[in-house]
């Protein structure tokens, strides 16, 4: 449990402050089967995300192919029954993409709230048998930060980080793969232009954890100060 009560790391060690660093966990193999440990009981549930994510990104891909159809074929060849038939088409599986969409966020939160209330109930636990020393030497608003805040960003962890990376990395596979089957060439240029699109974000994204950390170290010295002035 002394992993869960320090801070967990957010972003690369440069992002990180002093006290952070020196109290970074370790990655071990303990670490790793504990967090698997977390996942295990909603295996399941997992791969029926996995499966959402990969449907969602091909079916993804019809409504763009279908238009292309559109534009080549039904408006060149003034053929209005062709042009309703794929209309109807691009809105069937516009339809069925958002409905899997909802399928996926749906099973996903589910899993990151069932994941926080076991660290919480475990946590909690932990803290029931810590001694009296350790609530006098420790300051109660990191405590209930940890509590509160740490560990109820496992809920975007697993619902935002997790499910976006595997469904950024299935669109890509998939629309790559679109992509050469159609034109080589095109998917040749649109390759060369994602590193273009990868350094202002990840500008974007420095910025925005600097400006978390710092909304994280005020809530830390909210929850200090409430404590110390209120408690008995």
């Amino acid at each position: 449990m002394g992993a869960m009560m320090m801070r967990m790391p957010r972003g690369l060690r440069g992002h990180l402050t002093e006290e952070e660093i020196a109290n970074k966990p370790k990655i071990t193999k303990e670490l790793i089967k504990r967090i698997i440990g977390y996942l295990t009981p909603y295996k399941i549930q997992f791969f029926f995300v996995f499966v959402t994510i990969l449907l969602s990104a091909a079916v993804g891909l019809l409504p763009a192919i279908i238009i292309g159809k559109i534009v080549d074929e039904a408006l060149v060849n003034r053929n209005m029954v062709q042009l309703i038939r794929l209309c109807l088409a691009a809105f069937g599986a516009v339809t069925v993409s958002q409905f899997i969409g909802v399928l996926e966020s749906y099973i996903n939160s589910w899993i990151s709230q069932k994941i926080v209330f076991d660290m919480k109930n475990q946590m909690y636990k932990h803290l029931e048998y810590m001694p009296h020393s350790f609530f006098t030497t420790e300051k109660q608003g990191d405590i209930i930060t940890r509590m509160n805040t740490d560990i109820s960003g496992v809920s975007t962890v697993i619902s935002g980080t997790l499910s976006n990376a595997i469904s950024n990395i299935a669109t890509v596979i998939t629309t790559v793969s679109a992509l050469l089957l159609m034109s080589w060439e095109l998917a040749v240029v649109g390759m060369l232009v994602i590193p273009l699109l990868i350094i202002p974000s990840r500008h974007v994204g420095n910025t925005r954890f600097k400006l978390l950390s710092e909304s994280q170290a005020k809530n830390d010295e909210l929850n200090q100060v409430i404590n110390e002035t209120l408690s008995v």
